[in-house]
């Protein structure tokens, strides 16, 4: 099996190196001469990388106290033992420099100082004639070996493969590794649905040798790109292959699994998609409004809100019609605020007619803005209100059901308050059922109520995932996490879930369930990265659609994760 080249899993990883953080090991003689060396070491964007301190002198090795004493710009320090530390870019880094210093010390004596440039290129073709291990991918099904070709992918200038000898380096926590000739089969000693990772080692018949990693998992994690580069799209998948995506002006179709898109719309000028769904392959509905913030009307002299639309198809996604949901409304005693961005921020049908939208309505009487729910039961062609509720200024309201009678709305009232609505006659009738300090995310199954809370509303905040059953309120906390579980979704039959977030820091993170979500286990995805600024990489995790048993989309940012569960 040819291994794929992919980012570390930090799994393996345990201390993240800091400013002024030591590295320490055993006693080391400190009669050789102090050192202050300068080192360019080229890596590929976007990827992590190991650097082997030990090679430029015994005063680095790990008998060594090593300090940081001047830390990487764009990324983190891990130090995995030996003197090896491996650099972890904190952000998209397409081509850029980042450099680190680290001094090392043996008791009182001063033993020298290594300076690490790390030439960030695009590609192979930019990096000195050299040979540069690249990171590698395996992946068990189930129980057993898999022969891993760590030099199929490895970048060779100036040797000869057949004079490289591969070693082990650092055995993997969770099975064994051995050389086979230039290859390294790994034996899998209990199931590594949270990851595995062993690190190898190159050498040269001059001895020059080089440290390379594989990351084994038991799952397939695949990366592909949006069809643009809108960051606030919505993603759908029917089926195993077949997808849609809400552009920044345009719907698009996948039918060959988010490999390559179509426009299946018309281009819009100015919208705004909301949110898209398809009850079954052939009938999808996607909720936008046609400006972004809003109009200004002299008649009133006041801003008016653009109103909600919804685009229908009935053939799979060749063809869209549209259905007005809300005509604009305003409100003339503020006119610098326009209701949310339009009537409607979510959508949700149980049947070919009866569907709901959940979003913000403005009223001539107090309060203003109300969050509103209202159903249709002819397709979208009339609406009606069911459920009007009133907080100044809110933000969006979503709407979901696990059936066609049990549904759920969460209500984002204000900036410290959210609460769940919950019907149980097919929404008809709505009543509070949960009110908490943030309600990050919520999923409904046969299961019962799957709700994400949040102990503040920042976004790097813990979480909790609960599970709430029927109209019982006392819900059971299922795990809880380091960041914000942002996103939570479930297969159509509902025993295969996930659900994640993202920090600026760590990147994606993600847990699995393949029982219903009665137990989660962290899922294997590696690092991937977030883009844009701090606030904007905690929030790339978009969506997650779950269209099969055995395949995962997860939008985050503007990559798309397509993510197997072996």
């Amino acid at each position: 099996m040819k291994a794929i080249p992919v980012h570390l899993n930090l799994a393996a990883l345990a201390l993240v190196v800091a400013a002024c953080d030591t590295f320490s090991g055993n006693d080391l003689e400190s009669k050789t001469e102090p050192v202050n060396q300068i080192i360019d070491h080229y890596m590929l964007a976007n990827f992590a990388t190991l650097i082997d301190l030990s090679v430029y002198g015994e005063q680095f090795s790990s008998g060594a106290e090593l300090k940081v004493t001047s830390p990487p710009s764009h990324g983190r320090l891990f130090s995995i033992g030996d003197g090896i530390v491996k650099y972890q870019p904190a952000v998209d880094l397409e081509e850029d420099t980042d450099f680190f210093v680290v001094t090392a010390r043996h008791g009182t004596d001063f033993l020298g100082t290594l300076s690490i440039n790390l030439r960030i290129e695009r590609s192979t073709s930019t990096f000195p004639c050299e040979f540069i291990p690249l990171p590698d991918r395996a992946t068990i099904e189930g129980a057993g070996s898999v022969s891993i070709s760590v030099l199929d992918n490895d970048y060779l200038c100036g040797v000869d493969e057949g004079d490289l000898s591969v070693s082990i380096r650092s055995q993997p926590a969770r099975g064994s590794a051995t050389v086979e000739g230039q290859s390294i089969r790994y034996t899998v000693d209990q199931r590594i649905m949270a990851g595995d990772s062993l690190i190898y080692e190159v050498k040269t018949p001059d001895g020059r040798s080089r440290l390379g990693w594989v990351t084994l998992t038991d799952q397939v994690v695949e990366i592909l790109k949006t069809p643009d580069s809108y960051t606030r799209g919505e993603l759908v998948f029917v089926d195993e292959n077949t997808g849609f995506y809400t552009g920044a002006t345009a719907i698009y179709r996948t039918q060959d699994g988010g490999t390559t898109w179509s426009r299946v719309t018309r281009e819009y000028e100015i919208i705004e998609f909301l949110d898209i769904q398809f009850i079954n392959p052939q009938e999808g509905m996607a909720l936008f409004t046609p400006c972004t913030y809003g109009l200004w009307t002299k008649e009133f002299n006041v801003w008016m809100d653009c109103g909600a639309f919804m685009l229908k198809t009935v053939d799979g996604g060749a063809n869209w019609d549209y259905e007005i949901v809300s005509t604009p409304s305003a409100d003339p005693t503020d006119p610098n605020y326009v209701a949310d961005v339009n009537f409607g921020s979510s959508v949700f049908f149980t049947s070919s007619t009866r569907g709901f939208v959940g979003g913000t309505h403005w009223t001539d009487e107090p309060p203003q803005f109300r969050q509103t729910i209202i159903t249709t039961s002819d397709g979208g062609t009339t609406w009606s209100k069911v459920f009007t509720d009133g907080v100044q200024k809110p933000g969006e309201l979503k709407v979901r059901f696990a059936n066609a009678q049990v549904g759920y709305a969460h209500v984002i009232g204000n900036p410290s308050q959210d609460t769940l609505l919950i019907t149980e006659d097919g929404g008809v009738n709505w009543k509070p059922f949960i009110t908490s300090e943030e309600i990050a995310a919520i999923a409904a199954t046969s299961n019962g109520l799957y709700a994400s809370l949040a102990t503040s509303t920042y976004h790097g905040s813990p979480s909790s995932l609960f599970n709430f059953q029927g109209s019982n309120s006392s819900g059971k906390e299922l795990m809880r996490v380091s960041y914000k579980i942002s996103q939570i979704a479930f297969s159509p039959s509902g025993a295969f879930g996930l659900a994640g977030g993202s920090t600026a820091q760590q990147g994606l993170g993600l847990y699995q369930s393949t029982d219903g979500g009665k137990t989660w286990t962290r899922a294997d995805v590696g690092f991937i990265f977030g883009s844009g600024t701090e606030s904007e990489r905690e929030t790339n995790m978009r969506s997650i659609t779950i269209p099969s048993e055995n395949v995962a989309y997860i939008l985050f940012g503007k990559k798309i994760i397509k993510y197997t569960n072996k």
